[in-house]
């Protein structure tokens, strides 16, 4: 069995040529993004008592003067993901991506949606 991608655009027009709408599009270049600058600035991790990753930080340096991006994690009862969101601070745009699971703690879905400016 797959995992369903459902495509949520919240409001917001579908506007362009291709197959990915704009939120598709700004979802795919905050990840790469999120995913480059993570190579090389500095990385602040923090942890929760059951010593899951609750929050990524990233910064220019390692004296935190520009903070680039944040992503937090949150977990359920039973210590899956299920929720993350990650915000590029220059502009203030979140993506969150939320994670659902059957029974047999199996990933069923996971849900993109995003606010800020278009």
């Amino acid at each position: 069995m797959g995992v369903i991608v459902t495509r949520q655009t919240t409001g917001r027009p579908v506007t362009g040529s291709g197959a990915y709408t704009v939120l598709e599009k700004l979802a795919m270049e905050m990840e790469m993004e999120f995913k480059a600058i993570s190579l090389y600035a500095y990385k602040e991790f923090v942890y929760n008592v059951q010593k899951q990753l609750t929050n990524i930080g990233i910064w220019n340096d390692s004296i935190k003067t520009t903070k680039l991006f944040n992503k937090d994690l949150l977990y359920n009862s039973k210590k899956q993901l299920i929720r993350t969101d990650l915000t590029r601070i220059s502009d203030s745009e979140t993506m969150a991506k939320l994670f659902a699971y059957n029974a047999q703690k199996q990933l069923t879905s996971i849900t993109t949606s995003g606010s800020g400016p278009y």
